[in-house]
């Protein structure tokens, strides 16, 4: 019977003596990315039947032949031509496999695609098979009705590994993590490597693990890749709350407003765990350093050298007496500014901060005025502010009927009982959904490590259309109203009951779908008198609505950052680009994703399909530096290095 016509594109000289490689499925070019990058030769044959992916594969990979075909339709021998091959790479559809296509019926058809590498292994018998799969892949079993047989779970699997023995192959398998060799993504998924070259199976060594783990702190390896750094920080983060209409005019953007319940659901969920409750934010740097470390600091560590133009930190906010009035909605005025309408309720009062010491730093008075020294400074934090006041709520109008500092004598108490004590609540912010104490309960337990923090990404400018400055530059202009606010990031992922993770761990696996993974960013700002609450009352309602809370129309939930008070004045949402998904899953950052070899514009949609069908590079250049060292002298990380390795 006559063959489907193939396609075939011409490429550049070859030497017909040596080894080649070969990679089927080649999807978006992870696999083939992988290998060109570990061995710095050419992939000299890649198979697909998807017209899309074949576009990418070739702007990217222009020195292999390409195949527009099913791998059915393709002869090992004919292709090959008599050159042996060194390498032979199989990513066969896994959708069918995957626990994430549900109860959906399976093809068993697809799911038979892996067979391909038998036809392979006994035509032109590759030196070293390699084989990526999702891990459900090893449950390869029959199929029934379209639903997998659960009994006969794993028999097919067993059955092609009893075939490629029986070929002469000797062969291993096993779960890797992509974030373990320095990809920002924790993609988990199944390898099998197979030779009939007599040398053993290598399985590569991890480079990089968990940031808390032993082996990160020691140094013995990297810790992992975060999100963080491969986000780009600079694009615009529209508000939650904004319509279209806002969107477009303030950004010059189109947004999906208004967002879907679901949405809204886990955007303030993940606001009230990594934000609100977050156990270690940090700080992050989002410049280049000319030293090239990590550019990821926790919040306890020390700050680089300060300098006129690395400037890195968060403004504290003054602390001054403030008036404050018990209306509804008032958030008071400055001392020193006039005071609000006196009305038949004496509603005015006037809140003082003081300083405590809560260790064992000398003896005499604790408590003193915030206008005083502070205690001596030991090497345990030992100070810290009380935002107290007493107040006397007649109505009178005598001098200093309306309050006093709480380490004053108390004014002649009466038989009304009129007197009331101002006390800030500390924050607890994280743990359980527990947000707080009264100031007169004892102190929640202090721990080794200081809970306090921010992850200040970058200052957000809520004017003039500006989308915010690296915290590493010099603030902006202060103008009479305040505009600067700090973001504190983590990523959102839409599926599941997943509501995503913090910015400073990998990112998830980036599926073919791709409208999974959104950036969170909590705009928080100083708390004072003058401050503008924004999209608080908002937010206030999404908190109580989802996340347990019980926040009254006159209560601010507060932050201490940096040992000031900040509160959530807004959330912005945006999806993660293509560039951004792709840098996720450890491509090159020079990998041509927007266009095609033609010039012609690739669409966001594809771009976002061959990423996610993509197999994560650093995966396919562990495997081959661990079972071809022969071939993998040099150190080649951009698409640009490997260019010029081959260059004719």
């Amino acid at each position: 019977m006559r063959r489907k016509p193939i396609a075939v594109f011409d490429r550049g000289q070859v030497n017909l003596l040596d080894e080649i490689i070969v990679d089927n499925f080649a999807g978006g070019g992870g696999a083939s990315t992988g290998m060109e990058l570990a061995t710095g030769r050419t992939v000299e044959i890649a198979i697909n039947h998807d017209p899309d992916a074949i576009l990418i594969h070739r702007t990217n990979h222009p020195h292999t032949r390409h195949f527009r075909a099913s791998v059915w339709d393709i002869d090992p021998r004919e292709v090959c031509a008599g050159r042996p091959v060194g390498l032979a790479w199989f990513s066969p559809d896994c959708k069918h496999f995957s626990k994430a296509k549900g109860g959906k019926p399976v093809d068993k058809n697809i799911r038979g695609l892996a067979w391909i590498t038998l036809r392979w292994a006994g035509t032109v018998r590759p030196r070293v098979i390699i084989l990526e799969n999702v891990e459900e892949f090893q449950t390869w079993g029959p199929v029934r009705h379209g639903r997998p047989v659960k009994k006969k779970s794993g028999e097919t699997f067993q059955k092609f590994i009893g075939q490629l023995k029986d070929l002469g192959y000797d062969v291993e398998w096993k779960e890797l993590v992509a974030a373990d060799f320095g990809a920002p993504t924790t993609r988990k998924r199944f390898f099998l490597v197979a030779r009939c070259d007599g040398r053993p199976v290598v399985w590569p060594q991890p480079t990089h693990a968990p940031r808390y783990s032993e082996e990160a702190k020691s140094g013995k390896l990297k810790p992992w890749v975060s999100a963080a750094e491969i986000i780009d920080w600079s694009l615009p983060c529209p508000s939650i709350f904004d319509s279209k209409a806002q969107i477009k005019e303030k950004y010059g953007i189109t947004a999906v407003r208004p967002l879907a319940e679901k949405t809204m659901r886990r955007a303030i969920r993940g606001v009230d765990q990594f934000t609100i409750k977050s156990r270690e934010p940090f700080l992050l740097m989002v410049n280049h350093r000319e030293d090239g470390r990590d550019r990821t600091l926790p919040a306890l560590a020390p700050l680089p050298t300060v300098t006129a133009t690395h400037g890195l930190g968060v403004a504290e906010p003054v602390i001054a007496p403030v008036q404050v009035s018990n209306t509804t909605n008032s958030v008071g005025t400055p001392a020193d500014m006039p005071v609000h309408t006196v009305t038949t309720a004496g509603n005015q009062m006037l809140v003082c901060p003081a300083l405590t010491a809560i260790g064992q730093t000398g003896g005499g008075d604790r408590v003193r005025d915030i206008r005083e020294p502070a205690h001596t400074t030991v090497s345990k934090a030992e100070d810290c502010v009380i935002g107290a006041s007493l107040i006397q709520y007649h109505t009178e109008q005598s001098e200093r009927v309306r309050g006093q500092t709480i380490h004053d004598p108390i004014m002649t108490i009466d038989a009304a009982n009129r007197y009331g004590l101002v006390g800030a609540s500390l924050t607890k912010y994280y743990g359980s959904n527990e947000c707080g104490q009264d100031v007169k309960g004892p102190l929640h337990t202090i721990t080794a490590k200081d809970r306090e923090g921010v992850m200040a990404a970058n200052l957000t400018k809520f004017y003039g259309g500006v989308v915010g400055a690296p915290v590493t530059e010099p603030t902006p202009t202060i103008t009479a109203i305040d505009h600067n606010a700090v973001t504190v990031a983590h990523m959102m992922e839409m599926y599941g009951t997943s509501i995503g993770r913090g910015v400073d761990d990998p990112a998830g696996t980036v599926t073919a779908g791709g409208a999974h993974h959104a950036i969170i960013a909590t705009s928080v700002v100083p708390a004072g008198v003058d401050a503008n609450l924004g999209h608080w009352p908002e937010v206030r309602s999404l908190l109580n609505k989802y996340c347990g809370y019980d926040l009254k129309d006159d209560e601010l939930l507060l932050l201490q950052i940096e040992g000031g008070w900040w509160f959530i004045q807004d959330i912005g949402l945006r999806m993660l680009t293509p560039r951004e998904l792709y840098a996720a899953n450890g491509f090159p950052p020079d990998y041509i994703i927007d266009h095609d070899f033609t010039g012609k514009e690739y669409g966001k949609s594809k771009q976002v399909a061959r990423c996610g069908n993509a197999v994560p590079p650093p995966f396919a250049t562990a495997l081959v530096r661990a079972n071809l060292p022969e071939w993998c002298s040099k150190k080649i990380t951009t698409m640009e290095e490997f260019e010029r390795e081959v260059a004719v």
